[in-house]
């Protein structure tokens, strides 16, 4: 795939624009995917501050606190639908097994 693409870009099937376009794309995501790594306490480095497609990112250090509002109460949200599909997930596979102990399906309540 690689040799296919290296003679597409040489053979100009892209425009300049859209090669710029893709190695912006790239980039971000690289950068991305480093700011989410995770440091000793489980902290990722950075995270979005905001919803959309192409949320801003920020290091948690320089969060304000409209912004660490933010964080905290949209991890929460995402935890609580979270919870609610497990929940729903263990009553729709013990029902799926009428009958048989289903004791070594992991109980939610505790």
């Amino acid at each position: 795939m690689r040799e296919l693409a290296t003679n597409a870009i040489d053979r100009g099937i892209w425009k300049r624009t859209q090669l710029d376009g893709a190695a912006l794309v790239w980039a971000a995501k690289q950068c991305q995917q480093a700011m989410a790594q995770r440091d000793d306490r489980g902290l990722p480095h950075a995270t979005p501050i905001e919803k959309g497609q192409q949320p801003r990112w920020r290091q948690l250090d320089f969060l304000d606190l409209e912004e660490a509002n933010f964080v905290l109460q949209d991890r929460a949200g995402g935890i609580i639908a979270d919870h609610a599909e497990l929940v729903a997930l263990r009553k729709f596979f013990v029902k799926q097994f009428p009958g048989e102990d289903v004791s070594s399906i992991p109980r939610l309540d505790a």
